[in-house]
């Protein structure tokens, strides 16, 4: 576990923020060894949004206006805790009226002896069909899609512009 302390992160920077949490578990010196994350910035006002990942697979965004989904070609930062001063890229975008985000853990679309683009693929056919019904309940309709069982993180975040 983590040594004792204070635990409180202050960094609200977004394009700091990684990089803060980073710093912070290098000093931790825990027994884990490292933590990944992913971490999304959004203006309520204008939908401009920023989204950085740290060993976390890559945010997808639902495009009204082609009614595509797209990965995010920004590869992933490294893991958190590992690597002193490491730098963390963040995609930047706008959600426009009817755009959707989808932040998921690997657990969501790994399988066995399958690579992890068939996993991707089995997701966002899952999520084509939520365009149609709506995006109300869609993250949880995605966790309980993955195929990795009981025995990985599945987690999804889904954000999306009414």
């Amino acid at each position: 576990g983590l040594r004792p302390g204070s635990y409180n992160l202050t960094e609200t920077q977004p394009d700091r923020f990684l990089g803060a949490a980073n710093s912070y578990l290098v000093r931790q010196e825990w027994d884990e060894g490292f933590a990944t994350a992913v971490h999304v910035s959004i203006d309520l006002a204008d939908g401009g949004y920023s989204v950085g990942t740290a060993g976390h697979p890559a945010a997808i965004q639902f495009q009204s206006g082609s009614g595509r989904w797209a990965m995010f070609e920004q590869a992933a930062g490294p893991v958190l805790g590992v690597i002193e001063d490491a730098t963390f890229e963040r995609n930047t975008g706008t959600l426009q009226r009817g755009d959707a985000l989808i932040l998921y853990t690997d657990g969501v679309i790994e399988t066995r002896h399958h690579d992890l683009t068939v996993g991707v693929d089995r997701m966002l056919g899952i999520a084509e069909r939520l365009i149609s019904r709506g995006f109300h309940g869609g993250a949880a309709r995605l966790c309980a899609s993955a195929k990795a069982g009981e025995t990985d993180d599945r987690a999804v975040v889904m954000v999306w512009r009414d």
